[in-house]
This record gives structure tokens, C-alpha cells and sequence, in this order.
């Protein structure tokens, strides 16, 4: 038996991969002390939300500047994002123009963070397809614009933010599945990324 102190409402983002849409299911946890746990009996029904072809990749960020959480997906077949914005009540909306990642992108991974230093969520895409990374810049109101594309090794995957240089930017690491490579691109500050050379980690790396 659960003795309940806290109720906490989480949205679980649910992808199909294979189809064109995701789904978003509120899920309650139980706070017990220091130990959460989910209770199998508290999943609402699923809410879906048409997107892209082939969704892969998803992120969770104040995009739209509204304060409230938004959802970006990685369209992996049609080489755009789509953006879902949250009308504060776990409502969603879809913008109406998808976001192109690349000519020949096919992104995989998606992180949010403050690449251009403006102090917005921008995005940062690993484009299978071309080997590459696109960072999409957000004008603080959800508008993304792509910026040069990076080129980084065999069959970029998984990508991760944070400020690795200690110099209070977020750079980024990128998995390199063809040839079993993590490469850490450094960010000047402006949103432009230097890449380092990359380091040798186990056979198809995925996730980081």
C-alpha cells in the first residue's frame, strides 16, 4: 500500500515509429519519501498528435516563450521538426510549417538548449543521412531558423548538451554509429561549433 504525500502530474511522450504522429499520456507518480513510484492504475489515455513522417527523435522545452513546456520531434523520413506547442494545460498545437533539418538529413537525435546565447531554446539535430548536425535557432517565439550544417563523422545518432569546456556554453557530443566515435563539437558562444577529434568508444554507439 502506497501512503501518498505528493501527487505529481508528468506527461509521457509516446513515439510510433512507422507512422506520423506521437502520443502524449499523463502519467501521475506517488511520492513516498525519497523513493517515487508510478502506479500502473493512473495512465490516462493516450492524446495523439499528427506530426512528421517517421518521428524519431523528441525533446521537451519552453520553445514558444510562454512558459510552459513544449514538445519538438525529429521527423526522421521527411527531414524537418515539428513543434508542439503546450497551451499551458498540456494542451497541444502544431505549428503549421514543419522545420527543415537538411536537404538529406533524416535526423535522429534532438536536444533543446541555449546554443546561440540569446538566452532561447534553440535545437540541435543529428542528421543521419549527410553526417551532420544542424542547429535551428529560436527567435524566442517558437520560429526556428536552420544555420549551416556541421559536418562530423560516419552516421551521426545520439546527441547530448552540455557545457563540457567550462566556459558557460552549451557544446555538443555526438554519437558516430558507422564508426564507433563520440565527437564533442565546442561552441564559441555565438552558435557556431568547432569539432574536436573524435574519441574512440564501443562498436555503434546509440544513445549518450
Amino acid at each position: 500500500m502506497f501512503h501518498t504525500k505528493r501527487i505529481s502530474i508528468i506527461m509521457l511522450i509516446l513515439i510510433g515509429f512507422g507512422l506520423c504522429g506521437i502520443g502524449v499520456m499523463p502519467l501521475l507518480f506517488s511520492k513516498h519519501g525519497h523513493m517515487a513510484y508510478a502506479l500502473a492504475s493512473t495512465y490516462a489515455p493516450p492524446v495523439n498528435y499528427a506530426v512528421g513522417n517517421v518521428p524519431f527523435g523528441v525533446v521537451a522545452g519552453n520553445f514558444t516563450g510562454h512558459g510552459s513546456q513544449d514538445i519538438a520531434v525529429a521527423n526522421n523520413y521527411d527531414s524537418t521538426v515539428s513543434i508542439l506547442e503546450n497551451n499551458g494545460h498540456g494542451v497541444f498545437t502544431e505549428q503549421i510549417a514543419h522545420i527543415p533539418t537538411g536537404d538529406n538529413g533524416n535526423p535522429v537525435g534532438i536536444v533543446a538548449g541555449n546554443f546561440m546565447g540569446n538566452g532561447y531554446q534553440d535545437l540541435a539535430v543529428t542528421n543521419i543521412g549527410d553526417a551532420s548536425v544542424g542547429i535551428l535557432a529560436n527567435d524566442g517565439n517558437g520560429n526556428f531558423t536552420l544555420q549551416p550544417l556541421i559536418s562530423v563523422d560516419f552516421q551521426t545518432y545520439g546527441i547530448a548538451a552540455g557545457d563540457f569546456f567550462g566556459h558557460g556554453y552549451q557544446d555538443l557530443a555526438v554519437t558516430n554509429q558507422g564508426d564507433g566515435m563520440v565527437t564533442v563539437l565546442e561552441n564559441n558562444g555565438h552558435g557556431t561549433f568547432t569539432p574536436h577529434t573524435p574519441i574512440a568508444v564501443g562498436s555503434a554507439p546509440e544513445g549518450l
